[in-house]
């Protein structure tokens, strides 16, 4: 399924993905049954690579702008897909990534909230049309997260 994100979701033809693999597309009705399965498994792999994103981050700040900015180069050709399913389907929104989620519940938030901001950072990734706007978007994204977090950072809780 790498070769399906790397081609990205929203261009996505069954054609196209056998090129890229150097096999006729009628071989890959052999392991699929189609561009609809294709989908189906390159949203699995990409909510899998999302909970498995790891960053030498000591804090929330800089593992979420890493998070992003690794979404908006691997996934951003796939947003459409990606934002139309996830919007259609629940199951669809990433796993909840151990290393963020510890992070920002040691920051403050509640584990809940932190699996909430990591989704919205990855939105963020994949709505940026470049990676100059997803900076200036991620960091409106993260003085917001900055501004309900309690000030001394001991007791997990929302301010909102």
């Amino acid at each position: 399924m790498r070769a399906a994100l790397d081609l990205g979701l929203d261009t996505l033809s069954m054609q196209g993905l056998a090129d890229d693999l150097g096999v006729t597309a009628p071989a890959l009705y052999t392991h699929v049954s189609g561009r609809d399965e294709v989908l189906t498994l390159a949203h699995a792999a990409a909510r899998t690579r999302l909970a498995s994103v790891t960053a030498d981050a000591t804090d929330w700040r800089t593992w979420l702008t890493t998070l992003a900015q690794m979404v908006h180069a691997e996934l951003g050709p796939s947003a459409r897909t990606i934002l139309d399913e996830s919007a259609d389907h629940d199951h669809l929104h990433p796993r909840p990534n151990p290393q963020g989620r510890a992070l920002l519940v040691r920051a403050g938030l509640r584990p809940r909230r932190a699996d909430a901001v990591v989704w919205l950072a990855t939105r963020v990734a994949l709505t940026a049309t470049s990676p100059t706007s997803l900076l200036a978007d991620l960091e409106i994204v993260l003085d917001g997260v900055a501004a309900h977090l309690p000030s001394d950072n001991h007791t997990p809780q929302d301010r909102s």
